[in-house]
């Protein structure tokens, strides 16, 4: 995956990446893109949590939410 932010903080021992930004963008291998203005990503389980997202694929399919998780 490749991400852009403005800013990341890692917490070492939750094992916890936030990012942080007016637009961050988390573009997955399999063409998947996720815009948000905060994702945090438990680094150890791979449980990913946005706010304000927008979901997009390959397959064209398109979510905008307030929060959602991925697990």
């Amino acid at each position: 995956s490749v991400i852009q932010a403005s800013s990341a903080t890692y917490d070492r021992e939750n094992h916890i990446l936030t990012l942080n930004g007016e637009r961050v963008e988390l573009m997955g291998y399999s063409g998947s893109k996720i815009q948000s203005n905060q994702i945090t990503i438990n680094t150890e389980n791979k449980e990913t949590h946005f706010k304000k997202s927008f979901i997009s694929d390959n397959y064209d399919i398109w979510i905008f939410a307030e929060s959602g998780v991925k697990q």
